[in-house]
């Protein structure tokens, strides 16, 4: 439940968010959301996690916990923990929920409120404490969950909370300034690699892309049957999570074959590219044994949708692939544009690479294709598809504002704009992104945004048309800020 006042949508990381206007607005959550134990329990032991982006210039309350109702008054009997907040010295406090002695939060070394995004975990494994702060361990200790002064009943609420005696608090209620985006709770302890994996996918969020109302093909290699559409056919799981995949292939050319399509005049496949161990970028023979390495998607009798070299294993030698650009045209540090990067567990290196091409097609019959080629055997250098979708009638953009490929010297103001051509059905929104991260959200044509800001490197941009439908399409382009390669 939203509070009266203070709190609106606004984009966030994926999608829209909960924007907090540091007034009194709150988000109510369940009671008793969390397994704390109330007066007259043991010390609680059941595990849980609860993770989240947030995104500030102020300090506040994140997620709070108290015995009375949210902005009433305190009694004397009630009790408060200000779970997740952003101390007045910029700090990140967390301290999820209470024990014997009291206040034991964990602190971040360093400010939080830099107004950037930014992604915190706790986790609580029945008997140890662990918060993480964008991706990495923040800090752990010993701990038992207790109740405290009577309580018969927790409420909880993100962006607010009471302070009253905490460290780099005010002494009361300390409403949040900022954005709140995907929030979550579990019923057990995220691991390290879960809660990487979560901040590393950052805008495509935890799960593949939801599915437009029309759709030709689909697979997630999870529950459905590749027999007569693949060939060869191979599947695998992920040393790490378990995820299955279509793989692992090396020098060889995969296919799909789709017939009886509906009525159309163009597609859109959309896949995530599992680049598998070792991968030596653009490298020729002569500098790196077993490069270069390429793989190519194309459409039998069509365009090639990506001809590209990755690399996995020379990215801290700062070798090249050509990737986000055609192979052999430009070349960037490996893993750029990469949406995961060492997440799967394998031993020599793994990057995900979620992909979406939309072209003209009009036959009644599909044949896609995908290759790899240059590499070494598939224990050293392999690939794989997951979550691939096809669908119809989808719209077309093309992203202004930037050349692709090209530089820029900051401080500027980049007006990038999305020219869109809506498919079957009427444009929705347009979402502008920066290396995965949303820049904004524009709902109304002409379709266009101010990118200020912009971090030095390589940034992989782009604008996703999505129409009423669900249908996505995307174009990308590829800038080099002052200079730097990343």
């Amino acid at each position: 439940m939203l509070s009266s006042s203070g709190v609106a949508f606004a984009p966030g990381v994926v999608g829209l968010a909960f924007r907090f206007d540091g007034s009194n607005g709150f988000v109510q959550l369940p009671d008793d959301l969390f397994p704390i134990p109330l007066s007259g329990y043991p010390a609680g032991t059941s595990p849980f996690s609860v993770e989240l982006w947030f995104r500030t210039t102020a300090s506040g309350v994140i997620l709070g916990q108290q015995t009375m109702l949210p902005m009433e008054p305190r009694g004397n009997n009630d009790g408060w923990i200000p779970a997740i907040y952003v101390g007045t010295n910029g700090q990140l406090y967390v301290h999820a929920f209470h024990s014997s002695p009291g206040m034991q939060p964990i602190i971040s070394p360093r400010v939080v409120n830099d107004g950037f995004f930014h992604h915190v975990a706790a986790t609580f494994d029945g008997s140890v404490r662990t918060v993480y702060l964008d991706g990495a361990r923040l800090g752990t200790n010993q701990f038992r969950q207790q109740p405290y002064n009577n309580a018969t009943v927790y409420h909880y609420q993100l962006g607010n909370g009471y302070t009253r005696n905490w460290p780099s608090a005010p002494n009361g209620w300390a409403p949040f300034q900022g954005i709140i985006d995907e929030p979550a709770v579990y019923n057990r302890a995220l691991t390290a690699a879960e809660v990487a994996a979560i901040r590393q996918v950052g805008s495509a969020g935890r799960c593949p892309p939801p599915s437009p109302s029309e759709v030709i093909y689909q697979n997630d290699f999870e529950r459905v049957d590749t027999e007569g559409d693949w060939a060869p056919i191979g599947l695998d799981r992920t040393p790490q999570g378990g995820r299955r995949f279509l793989g692992q292939f090396g020098n060889s050319t995969v296919t799909l074959t789709l017939t009886n399509l509906p009525v159309h005049s163009n597609l859109t496949v959309a896949f995530d590219l599992l680049i598998l161990n070792s991968w030596d970028g653009s490298m020729p023979r002569s500098v790196a044994p077993a490069g270069p390495d390429l793989f190519e998607a194309s459409v039998e009798g069509g365009p090639t949708l990506l001809y590209a070299s990755f690399d996995n294993a020379s990215v801290s030698l700062g070798r090249p692939q050509s990737f986000p650009a055609t192979y052999r045209t430009n070349d960037y540090p490996g893993q750029t544009g990469a949406l995961e990067v060492n997440t799967l567990g394998f031993p020599l290196g793994d990057a995900v690479y979620r992909l979406r091409y939309t072209f003209l097609h009009s036959t009644n019959r599909l044949r896609l294709l995908f290759r790899g080629s240059g590499l070494q055997p598939t224990d050293d250098e392999s690939w794989g598809l997951d979550n691939i979708v096809i669908y119809p009638g989808g719209p077309t953009v093309t992203l202004r504002g930037v050349d692709n490929h090209g530089a820029l010297e900051t401080p500027t103001n980049v007006v990038l704009t999305a020219e869109v051509t809506p498919g079957q059905a009427p444009i929705r929104y347009v979402q502008f992104l920066a290396n995965h991260a949303v820049l904004g959200i524009v709902t109304n044509s002409p379709y266009t945004l101010i990118w200020s800001n912009q971090p030095a490197g390589v940034n992989v941009l782009a604008a996703q048309a999505v129409d009423q439908a669900g249908r996505v399409s995307e174009a990308i382009a590829t800038v080099t800020v002052n200079g730097v390669l990343g």
